[in-house]
């Protein structure tokens, strides 16, 4: 095979891929996440934490994972992907984006998007709930008698 047709053939190749990963939609620029404190509507309340995602932190055509029925410091958001029936898109949540939130059950959030002229979508319906939870503190002055 030629190096000319090798090129071509790799350039198709991740013209492909890039397509799977974001065909979500292409004039989606970015994403919102607000979680909402126990007890608090999406609907109605104001959410206590707020992160912006670029699309391209978006990865779609995904298999649908299995959702535990108790998630505790949850690590991806997942949401439909519009353009694949019965696929997601998979957003990983970094470590330290919930470490602000108190350790309790009952945390709700949204997705909302923004395209690529400033348009911003209505909240999505609410996730299934989830808790915060921390690492215990470190015991101090132990002794042994």
């Amino acid at each position: 095979m030629s190096s000319k047709m090798r090129l071509i053939k790799t350039s198709l190749i991740a013209l492909i891929l890039t397509a799977n990963i974001n065909a979500q939609s292409p004039n989606i620029a970015s994403y919102t996440w607000e979680v909402f404190a126990p007890g608090v509507s999406p609907v109605t309340g104001s959410p206590i934490s707020v992160t912006n995602f670029q699309a391209l932190n978006a990865s779609c055509n995904q298999a649908p994972p299995t959702i535990p029925a108790n998630v505790v410091n949850p690590v991806a958001i997942i949401f439909d992907d519009a353009a694949n029936f019965g696929r997601v898109c998979i957003i990983n949540i970094p470590s330290n984006t919930l470490v602000a939130l108190p350790n309790q059950p009952g945390y709700l959030s949204t997705l909302s998007q923004t395209d690529t002229i400033g348009q911003l979508s209505a909240r999505s319906a609410a996730s299934n709930p989830f808790a915060r939870q921390s690492v215990p503190l470190t015991i101090t002055n132990v002794k042994v008698k």
